[in-house]
């Protein structure tokens, strides 16, 4: 079995693979190599597998890039043939570059694994850079409304207001579009979806612990994925406060959005309807008389006490507590004055002195066969600790109950929800507790 770098009187820009079987050559040939262009001056991770069924492929970072039928079987092969890295074993074919890692396995791996394992390595430069657009032309600025009864709208059927009382919020699509390149503008591909989140410029306005707004996918062979997911928002953003994307990795060099600008130009109001940073009287009789054509039992009560007043504010200003716990703290409840009285800010979330705070650690990362997930809890309360693959897919749940508050700790065995192994690669624990939420990388390696 020979992996080597061009083809003898031919390209020198590709790979090619020899693999001894009783159908091929004692060479290994015919080789199976890969397209012109594909080798390239940079860390590379460089995957071949033949099955039993003798289907030979390479794969170029975690993409598969050639695939052959070798055939036979390898009863040909010589037990004393000896291992050589980086030479042929007579010395005079060097290997122009660097090996990081090498491994053997027993088995032909498959594309999913073969993907997280490139997934877990290092950008070939060290850094990645983004860019964030809108997947349609919506003509900025745009304001979108997470609906306060925590259901909310996805943003490919997102609610667009342009803030007029009186006047109906449309439909548009406000799918976002994210790429991802690295420092020598190749795609990073496979890049984890749950890694890719949004909030509002200064955190006027958060996506909900329990329904994270994260991207659709793992970056695809272009580097691109979308965000379309539900708008389910613990706050509204303040004027002016764009809407961006947060991408969770350390080699993270820039995000760029259109226009050279901070973020889109997207705004998101949840109970803040009218815009002023005050959730008053106003903005319930903006909800009452335009949203859901004011189908609403209780019309402007919604206390349903039978009077209009603060109660009713505050019972709007919390609609997303099946989702969130609380608005953002930027947003505060007005008491609507009588003519001439002082204004009455009244918190909707009161102050309080500094407080232990939810923390999450994983050792060893990475690790094998098991690791040990510790974290600590603020109050006691419902916890619920959850394993998610690169592609966003729940693996298993570990933990789903009351906790009292302190330090705690959990084993993954590096297993599913049915206790089947899972492979190597990346993957992410997710805590939630007390409406907030932690995400942490780990990697197994077996």
């Amino acid at each position: 079995l020979t992996l080597g770098q061009g083809v003898c009187g031919a390209d020198s820009d590709v790979y090619e693979v020899r693999m001894r079987s009783t159908a091929t050559s004692l060479n290994g040939t015919p080789a199976l190599a890969t397209p012109a262009g594909a080798l390239k001056t940079q860390l590379t991770h460089v995957v071949y597998t033949r099955d039993l069924a003798g289907v030979t492929k390479i794969f170029i970072n975690g993409i598969e890039k050639a695939s052959g039928d070798a055939g036979g079987d390898l009863s040909n092969w010589d037990g004393a043939f000896q291992l050589g890295l980086a030479n042929e074993l007579s010395g005079d074919r060097p290997w122009l570059g660097e090996f990081y890692l090498v491994a053997v396995f027993d088995r032909a791996l498959p594309e999913a694994d073969i993907f997280q394992n490139y997934a877990a390595g290092p950008s070939p430069t060290g850094e990645i850079n983004a860019t964030v657009f809108s997947m349609h032309a919506l003509a900025g600025p745009v304001s979108l409304y997470a609906t306060p009864n925590a259901m909310g709208d996805a943003l490919s059927a997102a609610q667009l207001w342009d803030g007029v009382p009186g006047s109906s919020p449309v439909l548009v699509d406000a799918t976002i579009g994210v790429q991802l390149v690295d420092g020598l503008g190749d795609p990073v591909v496979g890049f984890p979806a749950a890694s890719i989140t949004v909030m509002a410029q200064n955190g006027g306005w958060v996506s909900c612990a329990a329904s994270p707004l994260i991207a659709d996918g793992p970056t695809d062979a272009t580097g691109t994925t979308t965000i379309s997911g539900v708008l389910v928002a613990g706050g509204s953003s303040a004027p002016g406060e764009l809407l961006q994307v947060s991408i969770a990795d350390p080699s993270l060099n820039t995000t760029s959005y259109p226009g050279g600008m901070a973020g889109l130009e997207y705004f998101v109001n949840s109970a803040d309807l009218t815009g002023d940073l005050g959730v008053d009287l106003s903005d319930v009789t903006v909800f009452a008389g335009t949203f859901e054509s004011g189908a609403y039992d209780f019309a402007l009560d919604f206390h349903r006490d039978g009077v209009i007043n603060l109660s009713d504010v505050v019972r709007l200003g919390v609609g997303l507590g099946a989702e969130c716990d609380t608005l953002a703290g930027s947003v505060v409840v007005l008491e609507q004055p009588d003519a001439g009285a002082v204004e009455e800010e009244i918190a909707l979330v009161e102050k309080s002195a500094p407080r232990a705070r939810l923390t999450m650690g994983i050792a060893p990362n990475p690790f094998n066969p098991m690791t040990e997930i510790r974290f600590s809890l603020p109050d006691g309360g419902p916890v619920k600790l959850s394993i998610f693959d690169t592609r966003g897919q729940l693996l298993a749940t570990l933990l789903n109950g009351e906790l009292g508050a302190g330090e705690h700790r959990v084993v993954w065995k590096g297993t599913d929800g049915s206790g089947r192994a899972v492979a190597s690669g990346v993957y992410f624990s997710m805590l939630q507790a007390g409406g907030g939420m932690l995400l942490e990388k780990m990697v197994l390696v077996r």
